[in-house]
């Protein structure tokens, strides 16, 4: 996740992407393709994401 932040107006949505790779369209100068930055070793591999019938939910917080 990108240290940033969003403002979104009253009735507005929030959508969190879990993704193996950059999502297109909008990646832009965001891409994580430097050779410095990714280096093979350490993200060569699986991941997986476990939910093992929990519910799931993202906590943000909400700044008046």
């Amino acid at each position: 996740m990108w240290p940033t932040n969003v403002v979104v107006e009253k009735g507005g949505w929030v959508v969190l992407q879990v993704s193996s790779a950059d999502t297109e369209p909008g990646v832009g100068l965001f891409k994580h393709n430097s050779p410095i930055d990714r280096l093979a070793w350490k993200f060569t591999g699986v991941n997986n994401i476990h939910f093992d019938g929990h519910e799931n939910y993202l906590l943000l917080p909400v700044i008046p």
